[in-house]
């Protein structure tokens, strides 16, 4: 900005502008990025550069989002529909993964399932291989909250399979791969989520450290390692003040609460359903989940219910799903005083 700034040229500087603004999201400084984003909007506006509006809008959805939450998605849907009629293509298709990322995260599973469908086919048509590898990962992710994990397994499988290391991308398609692992009590699970967890933590993305350290504080509570989650703790609640990131944070918390490293009930923004599980309304939690198609998620509720039927139905629902490691300890707890008659699986 302060080389372009002298030739008096509206759309360099517009350009510069709108790339600064787009690297302080990108470096998760969304209150220094908002105000910049702005002023490059306004900049390309007078320039006439479509392109680099649109590409103010994607980012400002983005950063905004992590500063007030969902609402700010609109900038993202505006941003794709602009670079669409302009034919800007590569950011359209950073339009769809940036929308697909947070509809995911506030668990705008419908959307996000038609977000993802709709870029994969503008992505591989156009061969925007990176963009498409980031809504691939998205759509096993849905699957996953969805209970079709043979089909996540797989795709995510092919996807690291397919690809020598794929860079910065490692840390979102490693951790869910690993997550499932973790849940069917596969222990290559533990090595892999060190691995993107260190990774995470150098690339310092919000996404890579949310899917690396919600998966390892997961895999230390299936694993009876509790005390080893603190460190990734620590780091998330840090991570996650603003609140654009309550689903997160929120998520974080009910692991942790599990894993008896909870540091209180539900927060200021906790999302449900969530916020239910950690209230300890067991019920309103399970039903809620039910609601939004996660049989795994729904089940742990059933299992923190302190009831014999509630229990036994969260321990055929993770059978089911193959959950060989939540399963374990549904059934230590059906073995406990008043629990009795555990099913032998």
């Amino acid at each position: 900005v302060r080389v372009i700034e002298p030739t008096g040229s509206s759309s360099a500087m517009a350009y510069a502008a709108a790339y600064r603004g787009a690297i302080l999201a990108l470096a998760d400084r969304p209150e220094e990025a908002v105000p910049a984003l702005r002023r490059a909007r306004r900049m390309a506006t007078a320039a006439g550069r479509g392109d680099l509006v649109a590409l103010c809008l994607n980012y400002l959805g983005g950063a905004g989002a992590e500063l007030h939450g969902e609402p700010e998605l609109r900038h993202l849907r505006e941003s794709i529909a602009l670079a669409r009629t302009g034919g800007f293509h590569e950011y359209t298709a950073r339009g769809y993964t940036n929308l697909g990322e947070l509809l995911y995260r506030y668990g705008r599973y419908e959307e996000l399932a038609q977000c993802v469908e709709d870029g994969l086919a503008f992505t591989r048509e156009r061969c925007f291989w990176s963009h498409a590898y980031n809504l691939e990962v998205h759509r096993y992710l849905l699957l996953m909250r969805r209970g079709e994990w043979a089909a996540a397994e797989q795709g995510l499988r092919e996807l690291l399979d397919g690809r020598d290391d794929p860079g910065m991308l490692y840390v979102y398609s490693v951790p869910p791969y690993a997550r499932l692992l973790a849940r069917r009590g596969d222990s290559r699970a533990g090595a892999m989520l060190a691995e993107a967890w260190d990774r995470a933590a150098r690339q310092r993305s919000m996404l890579g450290v949310a899917y690396a350290g919600l998966a390892l504080v997961e895999w230390h509570w299936l694993t009876g390692n509790p005390a080893a989650a603190m460190p990734v703790r620590d780091v998330l609640l840090q991570r996650t003040e603003r609140p654009g990131a309550a689903p997160i944070r929120a998520e974080l918390m009910r692991y942790l609460a599990r894993a008896g490293l909870g540091g209180g009930g539900a927060f200021d923004g906790c999302p449900e359903p969530y916020a239910a599980g950690l209230r300890g309304d067991w019920a309103a939690a399970a039903a809620g989940w039910r609601a939004l198609g996660d049989p795994y998620e729904e089940a742990l509720e059933l299992a923190d219910s302190g009831e014999v039927a509630a229990t036994r139905e969260a321990l055929q629902m993770l059978e089911r799903l193959g959950a060989g490691a939540a399963a374990a300890l549904v059934r230590g707890r059906l073995r406990e005083p008043g629990l009795a008659r555990t099913p032998r699986g």
